[in-house]
């Protein structure tokens, strides 16, 4: 198969990777040759360099606040990022119809094996509170560093290894995790002879407008059967014991138990594996990196929760296989073991209303319950159950309370005016059932009367207060649980 490179390609990818994020430091570093300018070097402000340009060069900058300038592993990692931008469209066509078209754009392919350590050049400068480095690398340089590597990877002209002969391997090694390190390096030795066949005549990228590299069909074939085994591995794994799986996760809390996983692979215990939280929109607060003695293994999810649109999510533990590469990133994404959580969704919560409202100190029940009464009809609106009694209560997995004061009462005033007023004080609130308040808002109103009613009266000023304040009322309260009313686009 033959990998096509554009020149013009290149020098996009490279100029594009100037800024390029951080990434994880990684050891190693260039000759003595890095040294520090005293004066604002000009590459600096152009991201370009009068020495090391395209397309001979394969070039990175990083600047930022502070005095201190990106280090070696930095700038190391901005090669090596640059450097698989560019093996992205020639690579890609290969690897379709397989895991690997997808791990590529996750993936960072180009070890540091891939560069020679002593032979890239960085420059840096500061001035205590700037500071920015420039890395280069030759292409001649990485195509001879590529063209030796390539003769201690193996024969790249061999197909995918023998199923057999791998299997007779793996049962001779005494652990689950020096089984799993096996499939790692299989297919992290055929990641690497990928990328140093496609560098090994990297300096004809400067001189010819369509460079071509031929890539050995067994290579292409047998890093496609490397990953299909890393991928495979976890259905070799089973969860013989979980805890945490199940629980209801209120929203404005803390979970309140992690996801225990206990793992075996055959009949041991699947010790020593490296592994990582996996939570599916949910955020991770930690988790062990490697199985104990036992294959137990632990993730944290973080709190406190909000809301998610989700009633139900996975969460639980996948397996890492970039801890034990020689550098790269393989992009593959294992299967994890997963356990349900779940959290309020409009589909499992109800709602109880709880509110009381007053007008003097004589509570108000049905219609003549105004701002409560404005409440149910929203809520019925919405489509969110209402709660009124145990029986409905069962029905969810969640319960909200709607509830709080509304007080309206006559203002003390000048008994000498025939001008009266009744004042509104309101504090609404929501929360889980015995857990969290998740909003709350105040409300205020009044209305003026001569000669009426006071009852009338304090009908007006409770409408006068809902129709200030629903908005906000409604926005608070959809902060906290957003189906709970119909959005003001939908109720208009």
């Amino acid at each position: 198969m033959r990998i096509i490179f554009s020149s013009t390609l290149a020098a996009i990818c490279l100029i594009a990777a100037l800024s390029v994020n951080a990434c994880e430091s990684t050891e190693g570093g260039p000759e003595d040759w890095t040294f520090k300018q005293q004066s604002k070097p000009a590459w600096v402000e152009s991201g370009r360099h009068a020495t090391y340009k395209a397309p001979s060069d394969v070039f990175v900058m990083r600047n930022r606040k502070g005095g201190e300038a990106p280090g070696a592993g930095e700038m190391l990692n901005d090669l090596r990022t640059s450097l698989h931008q560019l093996l992205l469209p020639a690579l890609k066509p290969l690897l379709e119809e397989s895991a690997l078209a997808s791990a590529i754009d996750d993936g960072l392919w180009v070890g540091p094996a891939n560069i020679p350590t002593l032979k890239w050049k960085r420059e840096e400068w500061s001035d205590g509170q700037f500071s920015a480095a420039f890395a280069s690398i030759d292409l001649k340089t990485l195509e001879q560093h590529n063209q030796t590597m390539i003769a201690t990877l193996g024969d790249p002209q061999e197909g995918p290894r023998n199923a057999a002969d791998e299997a007779r391997k793996e049962a001779s090694l005494d652990s689950p995790a020096a089984r799993f390190r096996r499939r790692v390096l299989n297919f992290d030795r055929d990641l690497s002879m990928m990328a140093a066949i496609a560098f090994s005549n990297a300096s004809q990228w400067a001189y010819q407008a369509d460079a071509t590299c031929e890539v050995p069909a067994p290579l292409i074939e047998r890093t496609k059967a490397s990953a299909k085994a890393l991928l495979e591995y976890p259905q070799l794994v089973r969860v013989v014991s979980s805890n945490g799986g199940e629980q209801r996760i209120p929203l404005g809390s803390v979970p309140s138990q992690d996801i225990e996983l206990v793992l075996r692979e055959g009949g041991q215990g699947a010790a020593g594996l490296p592994v990582k939280g996996h939570a599916d929109g949910l955020e991770i607060a930690g988790y062990t990196s490697l199985t104990d003695e036992s294959g137990a293994c632990s993730v944290q999810l973080a709190g406190p929760v909000g809301f998610s649109g989700k009633a139900m999510h996975l969460a639980g533990l996948t397996l890492d296989p970039d801890r034990w590469t020689s550098g790269l990133r393989t992009g593959l994404a294992l299967p994890p073991w997963n356990v349900r959580v779940f959290l309020p969704a409009r589909s499992n919560t109800g709602v109880r209303i709880t509110l009381i409202e007053k007008v003097g100190n004589v509570n108000q029940e049905g219609e003549s319950a105004v701002i409560t009464q404005h409440l149910r009809e929203w809520l019925q609106a919405s489509g969110i159950g209402l709660i009124d009694s145990a029986q409905d209560a069962e029905r969810y997995d969640f319960v909200l309370e709607l509830g709080g004061v509304i007080d309206a009462r006559e203002r003390e005033g000048d008994k000498r005016s025939s001008r009266r007023t009744y004042a509104v004080e309101a504090l609404i609130s929501l929360r889980m059932e015995r857990g969290p308040f998740i909003a709350s808002i105040k409300l205020f109103g009044s209305a003026d009367f001569f000669g009426e009613e006071p009852g009338d009266a304090a009908q007006r000023a409770l409408e006068n207060t809902w129709a200030k304040d629903k908005e906000a009322l409604r926005e608070e309260m959809r902060r906290g649980f957003p189906p709970i009313f119909p959005s003001a686009s939908d109720a208009n």
